[in-house]
């Protein structure tokens, strides 16, 4: 599995909030960068690596990561408002409790 240090996971953020995508590319662009992407593929305007559509992708990717300095995990309510939404929180409170997500993007700043 990649070693990312940012997952998009349900969102596509050059719809969804340009801003936001424009600072990933910029960010991106000086490179050591990697991201992740769990949900539909798009283009995002920089390279990812796609770990799958659903909570099962994301859970084997925390399994199989070692502990991270950094991981951002940016979640939008395309995750959020399938029927399986629930498990898509789950899995990533148990990356918390793992310590390989650090810092979890939902609720009010949901993209």
């Amino acid at each position: 599995m990649p070693d990312a240090q940012f997952v998009i996971v349900g969102s596509n953020p050059r719809k969804e909030s340009p801003v936001l995508n424009a600072r990933i590319r910029k960010r991106w662009l000086k490179g050591d960068f990697k991201i992740a992407l769990v949900g539909e593929k798009a283009d995002l305007t920089y390279d990812y690596d796609y770990l799958g559509a659903g909570p099962d992708s994301l859970l084997r990717f925390i399994q199989d990561s070692k502990p991270f300095g950094k991981l951002l995990v940016i979640v939008g309510q395309g995750a959020l408002s399938r029927p399986d939404g629930d498990v898509v929180l789950r899995v990533l409170g148990a990356g918390e409790k793992l310590r390989v997500v650090r810092a979890l993007i939902t609720g009010g700043s949901a993209i």
